[in-house]
């Protein structure tokens, strides 16, 4: 039994509410309607059965009352159509009878035969206070219900006439009164399903398409809304739900964008990765950029990307595609780098140095206009591939610059063992030389005569002056005292004096400014810079002229170093490798730059050379030992 009931309200349960709102209305009409019939039949059958009974009392009454002289007269022809034409004007008698006073039927309707005595016996006259009345009896014969009715004719006369009536005018009735509510009750049904069927429609399309939006939204389509919806209770439902979807798409828009960033974030950080290391040399940064083309054209989906690097010493260039843009999109134009179809989208990026000077570009292809998001990725990586650049660049400087440091060191411990081998050189073959002679003369003077030690005393203040000037010629050499006593302009002056004088090269000497208080630093490195220059223009220049200007302005000392000699590719001896041979033009730019100062050398073969120096006076380096 409860599986059976379970089995019904799972059944139940599982039919649409369109069907079961049917049902609730088709059974409930169906009720109204049969209980409606069942009392109306009982109310009709009830006030019929009433009415056939007076009928009957009131046709046995009228015979009655019209078989008084018949029956005096004993005239039975006439008592006998009396009977017949009550007969014929009912259809529903089923027959009438005249009884005596003794009780024997003298007329009956009967045609086929007599009354029969249950029949007789089954009414008789009702008797009150010996008075006689009608007396109507319902008797259940073969023939169904007839309604009996026995009325007294005459007290004094005696007899009786019964009348029986059928229910066949109540059957009829009840009949055409259950046609009317059967067709009625059809009518209502179909009427109430019409009705039934628009409520449904009107109460079930909304929530079909309540249940329709939801599966698109299980499906992930959250862009789907009910525009038209009733204002009731579904209305504020669908509302409510449109509200949610509203939100929920939000939400959804939110986390994609969110995602996206994650995304973009990761492709970004996935390609500074590539670029984040420290390049130590040219073949390095190519093996890492042919990877990264092909990573840039992966990572953010693109047609095809280029990038050009415009270093010192060469141009690079690096390109990747993907194989749909084999045929359409792998070339670009030797002079703007743009594809060759007009359908993609082109963006260029310049690499350019923290000074602003541009070091190359990256140039990628889309099929698409890339959003804001992938732009900011491009010119992040463009930025961070840039300062890898200018990163490798600093570095092969840096690299350079100790490579010439190192090359410095070397020179000076060699310039020192060459000075000490010089000094001791000169003071073995010269100052020692002049003092042995001293002491033979010395010697000599002592055993000569007065005219001869004259000579040898004449002799000796000789050798003993060569002597000094010897000394002083070396001191002069390994620095100048003119330089601490009477500062940069007179021992530059009394530089290229002795320069005039050792050389066949004619020396203009321009100097204008102030020099006193320069710092001993800023003046050793400006001598050292003229008296470099002046030996490479005796060594290496074959001048004839050569022209020196020293300007000092108050705020940075200028010197310029010009000559009329062979000169010489500057490209191929300062801009490669440092070597040994040209240490003294390198360290002219060391001292320099030690001081935060700038120099720049002019040349080209057979047009001379400039020398142009300019170091600030302020400067917090200007204490370095330069000398």
């Amino acid at each position: 039994m409860k599986k059976l009931k379970q089995r019904l309200i799972d059944f139940l349960s599982s039919v649409s509410i369109e069907l079961k709102i049917y049902g609730m209305v088709l059974i409930v009409v169906l009720m109204v309607t049969v209980i409606s019939l069942i009392v109306v039949r009982i109310s009709i059958s009830n006030t019929l059965t009433m009415q056939i009974e007076d009928r009957a009392k009131s046709i046995s009454s009228d015979i009655a009352s019209r078989s008084v002289d018949p029956l005096l007269t004993h005239n039975i022809f006439a008592l006998q159509s009396l009977i017949n034409d009550t007969m014929n004007s009912y259809e529903d008698i089923e027959y009438i009878f005249v009884l005596n006073k003794d009780g024997e039927v003298v007329v009956h309707s009967n045609e086929k035969g007599n009354i029969s005595l249950d029949l007789l016996e089954a009414n008789q006259v009702k008797t009150d206070s010996d008075i006689l009345e009608t007396n109507a009896k319902k008797l259940y014969t073969d023939k169904g219900v007839v309604f009996d009715s026995a009325s007294p004719i005459f007290p004094d006369l005696g007899g009786t006439v019964r009348a029986g009536l059928t229910e066949q005018s109540l059957n009829e009735a009840l009949m055409k009164v259950t046609n009317q509510m059967i067709f009625t009750m059809i009518g209502v049904m179909l009427l109430s399903g019409v009705i039934v069927f628009g409520l449904t429609r009107i109460l079930t399309i909304p929530i079909s398409n309540l249940v329709q939006l939801a599966n698109k939204v299980y499906s992930g389509n959250l862009t789907e809304r009910i525009r038209t919806y009733p204002k009731d209770e579904i209305g504020k439902l669908t509302a409510s739900f449109n509200k949610m979807l509203d939100f929920l798409q939000k939400s959804e828009e939110d986390k994609e964008i969110y995602i996206n960033k994650i995304n973009n974030r990761n492709k970004e950080l996935t390609l500074l990765n590539s670029l984040s290391q420290n390049f130590k040399d040219h073949v390095q940064l190519e093996a890492t950029l042919q990877s990264f083309v092909k990573q840039l054209v992966q990572e953010l989906d693109l047609k095809s990307a280029f990038i050009e690097i415009d270093c010192k010493e060469t141009k690079e260039r690096y390109f990747s595609h993907t194989s749909s843009c084999a045929i359409h999109c792998t070339h670009f134009s030797p002079d703007l780098y743009t594809c060759s179809r007009s359908e993609k989208e082109v963006y260029a990026f310049q690499l350019k140095t923290g000074k602003g000077n541009d070091i190359g570009k990256i140039i990628i292809c889309s099929t698409s206009q890339l959003d804001e998001p992938f732009l900011k990725i491009l010119a992040s990586l463009a930025t961070q591939l840039s300062v890898a650049i200018e990163n490798l660049e600093l570095w092969k400087e840096v690299k350079k610059k100790e490579e010439v440091r190192m090359m410095l060191l070397e020179k000076i411990i060699h310039v020192q063992e060459d000075e000490r081998k010089r000094i001791a050189r000169e003071l073995h073959d010269e100052t020692s030389h002049s003092l042995s002679s001293m002491l033979v003369e010395l010697k000599l003077l002592e055993e000569g005569d007065a005219q001869h030690k004259q000579r040898t005393i004449q002799k000796l203040r000789s050798l003993v002056r060569q002597t000094i000037e010897e000394v002083h010629h070396m001191a002069w050499q390994l620095r100048p005292s003119i330089l601490d006593k009477f500062g940069l302009k007179v021992a530059i002056e009394r530089y290229v004096e002795e320069f005039r004088k050792t050389t066949n090269i004619d020396a203009d000497l321009v100097i204008n400014g102030t020099f006193k208080s320069l710092n001993p630093g800023l003046e050793t490195a400006i001598f050292r810079l003229v008296q470099e220059s002046l030996t490479n223009i005796t060594k290496y220049a074959k001048a004839d002229n050569v022209s020196i200007i020293v300007l000092s302005s108050g705020q940075q000392v200028s010197v310029v170093i010009e000559d009329d000699g062979v000169g010489f590719d500057t490209q191929s001896v300062l801009g490669n490798d440092p070597s040994k041979e040209h240490l003294g033009l390198l360290g002219m730019h060391e001292r320099i730059a030690l001081l935060n100062g700038t120099l720049h050398i002019e040349s080209a073969i057979g047009e001379g050379t400039t020398v142009l120096a300019k170091v600030p006076l302020l400067t917090d380096r200007s204490e370095v030992n330069v000398s």
